[in-house]
């Protein structure tokens, strides 16, 4: 399954308004404008977007790019439930990105799902979707290990799941297509160029799959 175009995150010291997903995200509201015979916004962040987004004051631009896996998919992904939801919109505030974040979580699970299919069976993607469900952030091999082990007896799915698969695959699997990462300060993540999971460091679920999955973060951080 084509993932989409890879973009170069490695952009520091720069505006992060020149990141080519906002970049391309500008190019389409001004098009956009352009068909509704507006006149083009000299700046469409502060024309068509709250700053920041919760009680963090994350600014909207690192908002937006948490919300992705560095593809273009991810963007028009998250722009076409809004347009779907708020069709009547002219601003996107805390209230939209709010409203469409379980359907762009379900959406975006829904084609890691198509991924995981390409090496484990529709039970055992299940099982793992019941394993990732309820882990408290950050977490590490045990931990992932122990909801295994406390689902296995109640979920078949999730037996099926243990008795052919390994836990360390599992994780290195959902790491490599972006599912989970390395927690810290600067978390690690396969799309951000990091190539390997370390087995030693703590893990989380990225920002967007957060909720999906029911995980408890370990402090106030609004995704």
């Amino acid at each position: 399954l084509d993932l989409g175009v890879t973009i170069s995150w490695e952009q520091k010291g720069v505006n992060i308004r020149n990141h080519p997903l906002l970049k391309m995200l500008e190019k389409r509201i001004h098009y956009s404008e352009k068909l509704a015979g507006l006149k083009e916004s000299s700046d469409i962040w502060s024309t068509y977007f709250v700053p920041s987004i919760g009680e963090s004051t994350l600014s909207i631009e690192n908002y937006l790019l948490d919300q992705t896996w560095y593809k273009p998919r991810d963007i028009i992904r998250l722009f076409s439930i809004i347009q779907k939801q708020h069709a009547h919109k002219s601003f996107f505030d805390q209230e939209v990105f709010d409203s469409v974040r379980k359907t762009y979580a379900e959406e975006s699970w829904i084609e890691f799902e198509e991924v995981l299919t390409a090496k484990y069976s529709d039970e055992e993607v299940e099982g793992i979707k019941k394993s990732l469900t309820g882990l408290s952030l950050p977490f590490e091999i045990k931990d992932f290990q122990h909801n295994i082990d406390k689902n296995k007896s109640f979920f078949e799915e999730v037996e099926t799941l243990a008795k052919n698969r390994k836990t360390p695959q599992i994780l290195k699997d959902l790491y490599e297509i972006g599912v989970i990462g390395n927690y810290g300060s600067n978390p690690r993540f396969s799309f951000k160029g990091d190539t390997d999971i370390s087995p030693s460091l703590p893990m989380t679920i990225h920002y967007p799959l957060i909720r999906f999955f029911k995980a408890s973060l370990p402090h106030k951080r609004k995704h």
